[in-house]
Formats: structure tokens, sequence, C-alpha cells
């Protein structure tokens, strides 16, 4: 179990100073194979195979990342090309994870199926939490067939992780159109975007403002409609290289 978490969590950058855990996850084990998971006093999971937990263990990582990040931060799929950053900002179950994980294996480097953060400078910070596929999006990428969710890696996908940099696109996505269709959009749609989508801009609504109407005017702006997140995927490419 130890090194399956390793694996999963592996693309996050390793760091030499040290630092004292804010957040304590334990998973143990019995007999039967059965695994249980908590996070400080609450349990994440009871009773499950080594795939449930480790899924319980990631999502119980995430929540507390999210809640206790300092910077400003957006509910956003993140990848890189050659000439910067691209973000996809969306509510969970929109395709986000999908669409950015059919980039990732079309070439484009790896920064977040979660959270797009900046940090005071407005330079993006990558997040490279492992994608949690549901069936149907695993099948679509070729993986096996699994019961619940299914964890990979940048690495799974053919991918590797992007050291982070400047925000050059954003997209808003819209999923479940019979037209595949990108156009461009005016740079107040990105303001919008990533304070509609933004996990903390309550905590400091001035500086959310200032930072996101600062990024706006430094990307172009795009609507993606879609329903097939490959061909959606291969139309990005195709436009943004």
């Amino acid at each position: 179990m130890a090194n399956h978490l390793a694996k999963l969590l592996a693309e996050f950058e390793e760091t030499s100073t040290p630092a004292r855990a804010r957040n304590i996850i334990q998973v143990t084990g019995d007999e039967d194979g059965e695994y249980h998971a908590y996070h400080d006093c609450a349990r994440l999971a009871r009773e499950v195979s080594r795939e449930e937990a480790s899924a319980a263990v990631v999502a119980g990582l995430n929540r507390a990342a999210v809640e206790q990040c300092a910077h400003f931060a957006v509910h956003s799929g993140v990848v890189a090309w050659p000439q910067g950053m691209v973000a996809i900002p969306a509510e969970s179950g929109q395709g986000k994870t999908t669409l950015t994980a059919s980039l990732v294996r079309l070439g484009f480097k790896y920064a977040s199926d979660e959270a797009l953060v900046f940090d005071a400078g407005g330079k993006v910070l990558p997040y490279p939490k492992p994608f949690a596929l549901s069936t149907w999006s695993a099948d679509l990428l070729g993986f096996p067939r699994n019961e619940g969710e299914l964890l990979v890696t940048a690495a799974d996908l053919g991918g590797t992780v992007s050291e982070g940099g400047r925000l050059t696109d954003l997209v808003v996505s819209e999923y479940g159109h019979d037209d595949l269709r990108l156009q461009p959009l005016p740079k107040s749609q990105a303001v919008a975007a990533l304070i509609q989508h933004s996990f903390n801009h309550y905590k400091d609504p001035e500086r959310a403002f200032r930072l996101a109407t600062d990024v706006a005017r430094e990307v172009r702006v795009w609507r993606l409609e879609y329903d097939d997140p490959l061909e959606a995927a291969g139309l990005l490419a195709e436009t943004l290289r």
C-alpha cells in the first residue's frame, strides 16, 4: 500500500526543507485484505480495497490542500505547451479531468486536473495530483476497466509534469454539445471564469480580483463546445500549437 501511494504521489516535487506535518493520513489493513483510511481523527474509508483506500487518501489530501492553500486557486484543469500554460476552469462533473488527461496524452505537460494556483506574481504553480478517472473516462483513454475511480498519473498517460509558468490561454469549456466548436471570447470572460470557479477568492476579494484582472490582460480566452473529449483535445492541440 505504501509503495502504491508513493507511486501515485511521486509527481509532486520533493523538497529538502524540513516541515512539520499539518495533516496525518493513516492507512491500516487486516488479514482479509481490507483497508481503513483516516485523516487525523476522521475516517475516510473502511473495509475497502487497496484502490478504494488509495482514492480516499488522495481525496482527503486534496481537500486539505485546497482548504489550506494560501494562494489564489481556481477549480481547473491545467496543462502546459511550449509557449506557456493553458487552463480549463469548470465545475466538477463537466468533463474537465477527462479533457485534461486527453491533452496530456497528446503531448501537453501536466500541471493539474484540480487547481489552477497562482503565486503573488501571477505565475502558475503546478499541483499534479493523480487523475481520478471514472469508468467511462478510463475506457475512453484505453485503461483496463476498473470498479469505481481509477487513479492514474501523467506518466501513466505517457506524459510529464510541468514546472509551471505564465498562463497564456484560458478555455471556457461547455460539455454536451453535438457540434465541436472553438471560438475566441473577450478578455473580460477570463475574469468572470477565474472568480466564478475560485476556491478561495472570498478570503481576500480585492487581491483575488486584482490578480484575476492582471492575468486576464495577458491571456487568450476561448469557448470550447464539445461532446467527445478526445476530439476536443485534438482541436485544442491543433489551434494552440
